[in-house]
């Protein structure tokens, strides 16, 4: 919704084409790196993130 209303502008304004191609490319693919992040749970640490655990606690049989 954002981006629309920004390329217009980038447009009135004669912004050159190539800097705003780079401009629209970094951020679009940060955006989509962050997303992809978030998406397989990466956190800050670069670690995984558990959020539920599948199982119940261990038992050791025949007790």
């Amino acid at each position: 919704m954002v981006g629309d209303p920004l390329t217009l502008i980038a447009g009135v304004m004669r912004e050159p084409l190539g800097r705003f191609f780079l401009v629209v490319t970094l951020a679009k693919g940060g955006r989509d790196l962050v997303l992809a992040l978030a998406t397989l749970g990466v956190t800050a640490c670069g670690k995984p993130e558990v959020t539920h655990r599948a199982s119940g606690p261990r038992r050791a049989h025949g007790r």
